[in-house]
């Protein structure tokens, strides 16, 4: 995987890095406290990761409605629905962006769950885990 997304040769690869970029700045808003911020990373990464997966398959995500569509499509064929549920909190924690409604205790939770997921996932792809 390239050092630098700009860097990337295809879009699997730009997606896994900006994967580790979003997880990277929810790990440092999470020590930080700023559970709005962390929040929106996590929404990030997770859905970075699940573009990076389609992007294998050649496939193109380009809205909210395929994100869910694909999630569901992928959990179904991979018979893990740990990654709907997973794809579900990350939604919860985007919104929690906009709405700041989650006590730290559920967004530490939630991010800890997706964080999982995106690790298994990335692994998966045949990259490293964030």
């Amino acid at each position: 995987m390239p050092a630098r997304i700009d860097d990337a040769k295809s879009d699997a690869d730009k997606f896994a890095s900006m994967v580790l970029h979003y997880s990277h700045n929810a790990e440092r808003y999470l020590e930080s406290k700023d559970y709005h911020k962390a929040s929106e990373m996590m929404w990030g990464a997770m859905s970075c990761v699940i573009k990076a997966v389609a992007a294998k398959e050649d496939r193109s995500i380009k809205s909210h409605r395929e994100l869910w569509t694909y999630v569901q499509e992928t959990a179904k064929r991979l018979e893990d629905r740990k990654i709907f549920d997973s794809f579900s909190n990350a939604n919860m924690l985007h919104s929690n962006f906009y709405e700041s409604n989650l006590d730290p205790k559920t967004v530490l939770t939630m991010t800890e769950d997706v964080s999982e997921t995106i690790g298994m996932l990335m692994l998966k792809m045949g990259y490293r885990a964030p």
